[in-house]
């Protein structure tokens, strides 16, 4: 998929963003409520969480999160805004998107809201940017997500 292309909203299900461990935890636990990203999307809405292979091994185990779930599908977010950070609004907002370095060139801030965890991930590979999941996982998907609304209703 070229860059242009993995950066626009999909045209069919619910797209999904792959966010490395222990971030994607972060952001299930309500943690982390804003995402660093180096580029934009007109997309706003629902987007699935999904964990890449690699992540931050180290860091999670300082967390006490020596076994996360790595490469798959773990929950959803509502995603309702896109900003772009300057100097000042990167360090106002660190605890919001817990980066420890410097701020990255063009950094966006994804403003998540609403995270959903689900009872059990879906394995299944990732892209880059903003992508449609795989249609042969869109049905259990669409089930776990349904799933991880009722329980978050209910409590």
């Amino acid at each position: 998929m070229d860059q242009a292309n993995s950066h626009s909203p999909p045209s069919t299900f619910f797209p999904a963003l792959s966010i490395q461990q222990p971030w994607a935890e972060l952001v299930l636990l309500g943690k982390k409520s804003i995402e660093v990203r180096t580029w934009s999307t007109p997309y706003r809405g629902l987007l699935l969480i999904h964990t890449g292979q690699r992540g931050d091994d180290e860091l999670a185990q300082e967390l006490g999160w020596p076994h996360l779930y790595k490469g798959g599908y773990v929950g959803a977010v509502m995603l309702h805004d896109l900003t772009e950070f300057d100097p000042t609004s990167w360090e106002t907002l660190r605890r919001g998107h817990l980066s420890f370095g410097d701020m990255p060139a063009r950094a966006q801030a994804w403003w998540f809201s609403g995270a959903l965890r689900f009872e059990m991930p879906v394995a299944g590979r990732g892209e880059l940017g903003v992508f449609t999941p795989p249609e042969n996982l869109h049905q259990v998907l669409a089930q776990r997500l349904q799933h991880a609304i009722s329980l978050a209703r209910n409590s």
